[in-house]
């Protein structure tokens, strides 16, 4: 990744808290400006799957290598975060959610007491997952339904696209 143009996405699904905002564009600028292209959209509309195919069709149409869905409640913490993530080169990868210990806690997987930092997942969260663009080429033109996160994780995984999470990494979910 240190030696090539990366064209990275980050789509906000929602209007983000401002924090969640100024943390999205600081990890944006620790990319590097001179080597990478790395722009922020937010897609506000009510239906969040509407928000993501809308965001992973510009991401196709202007030709960006990564497509980076944020929910507007999540905070990147960790300035590297895109850095160690692209550094995986994964279809499908998301950081450990830290949910504030509430009772959604990540639902999706509790963080093992190992060290382990890599874990392929049957799904994984939406609201904060770096995509390869080159796994849209086997969904559909609308690859997100209104279904939720497990329903398209396992329609992801049905068309080969593998899911993963990177324990190393935390993003977190800002109280409502």
């Amino acid at each position: 990744m240190s030696n090539e143009i990366v064209r990275l996405l980050i789509a906000f699904a929602g209007k983000p808290d401002d924090r969640a905002l100024k943390a999205a564009k600081a990890a944006s600028d620790s990319l590097g400006r001179e080597a990478n292209i790395c722009d922020i959209m937010v897609e506000e509309n009510p239906s969040l799957s509407i928000a993501r195919n809308k965001a992973a069709l510009r991401a196709k149409i202007k030709g960006y290598d990564y497509l980076f869905l944020l929910g507007s409640d999540i905070l990147l913490e960790q300035q590297d975060i895109l850095q160690r993530l692209l550094k995986r080169e994964k279809q499908a990868i998301c950081p450990w959610l830290d949910s504030g210990g509430s009772q959604n806690s990540d639902p999706v997987f509790p963080r093992p007491e190992k060290e382990a930092t890599l874990e392929r997942l049957n799904w994984g969260s939406l609201d904060c997952c770096l995509f390869n663009m080159d796994a849209f080429l086997r969904l559909s033109l609308r690859p997100f339904a209104d279904h939720g996160g497990e329903y398209d994780g396992l329609w992801f995984r049905a068309c080969g696209v593998e899911w993963w999470m990177d324990l190393s990494v935390t993003a977190k979910r800002l109280a409502a």
